[in-house]
């Protein structure tokens, strides 16, 4: 059990600060008040690129490949207090898609008030990428991640996220697995966690599952699919009714686990779970920040 911190609040401590505060200062901690950005739906990769983005505050790598780096968002408040999200982009596993496409999306989560690491990692059309060499980057990465907080100890004392959209949710999935002391939750954003049946479809994403796993025998498909393990940790999911790239079965039949916890989007699409300015964000920050001050 983690040790709670200065910014672990009870849920009625909050709605009193929230009612008590003038609107101004409402506004700051509740992300839907006065709210008046137009927000939409079922958005496009295209729409997502175009929203505005910072910079990561700092880059640390963990391999020697130029691909293999962690990068940081940080917070302006007390860093020990922050709570931290470590978030693994998605793209169907290729190298056509990077880390790059969730910037928009960290910022936003940095502006909430957590403190964001990121993490690229090689994929298909990358020498080494595919199963197993993607998910040894994500083990090596988190580690990375781990060391600059001063090693698993002083980790162990912050509230952790491990967050992914898309194949970054089943990279999540599988390292959560290895990570039971160090992650306090999983939340997955149109996660794919059932490898097998999702590479069986006829889309291109679900066929680059194929392209993933080339070459893998039976054992090493069991080893990369979350299906087939019970998660260890409560696990998030958000999913849009509207998803034309990761079909909403793969989060309701996973949500069969007990400590799997399933939200629909209505009207969302495959990438409004990582779009800012989407209907469907304002659901997730929320119920990240529920999270995070209720641990």
């Amino acid at each position: 059990m983690k040790k709670l911190s200065a910014y672990h609040i009870t849920a009625s401590v909050l709605l009193f600060a929230l009612v008590s505060l003038s609107p101004a200062a409402a506004a700051i901690l509740d992300p839907t008040a006065h709210d008046a950005q137009p927000r939409r739906s079922n958005v496009s990769f295209n729409d997502v690129l175009k929203v505005p983005f910072s910079k990561p505050d700092q880059r640390n790598y963990y391999g020697e490949a130029p691909i293999q780096f962690v990068e940081r968002w940080q917070t302006s408040k007390d860093q020990s207090s922050t709570p931290v999200i470590i978030s693994i982009h998605g793209g169907c596993w290729l190298n056509a898609y990077a880390i790059d496409h969730t910037y928009a999306m960290n910022s936003a989560l940095r502006e909430a008030g957590f403190e964001v690491w990121a993490l690229e990692y090689r994929r298909v059309g990358d020498t080494g990428g595919g199963w197993p060499g993607t998910f040894i980057d994500v083990q090596q990465g988190l580690a990375r991640i781990v060391a600059e907080f001063g090693g698993e100890q002083a980790f162990a004392q912050r509230d952790v996220t491990l967050m992914g959209h898309s194949a970054g949710g089943h990279l999540a999935l599988l390292a959560a697995q290895q990570n039971t002391q160090l992650v306090d939750r999983v939340v997955g954003l149109a996660a794919i966690t059932n490898l097998h049946t999702y590479a069986q479809g006829e889309n291109g994403c679900q066929q680059a599952g194929k392209s993933f796993m080339e070459g893998a025998d039976a054992a090493a498909w069991q080893a990369a699919n979350p299906a087939t393990m019970a998660p260890a940790q409560s696990v998030y999911l958000f999913h849009g009714d509207a998803d034309s790239i990761v079909p909403p079965q793969q989060s309701r039949t996973y949500a069969k686990h007990d400590n799997v916890h399933l939200q629909w989007l209505a009207g969302a699409g495959h990438f409004d779970v990582i779009d800012p300015q989407s209907h469907a964000w304002l659901t997730i920050v929320t119920q990240l920040k529920e999270l995070s001050a209720q641990n």
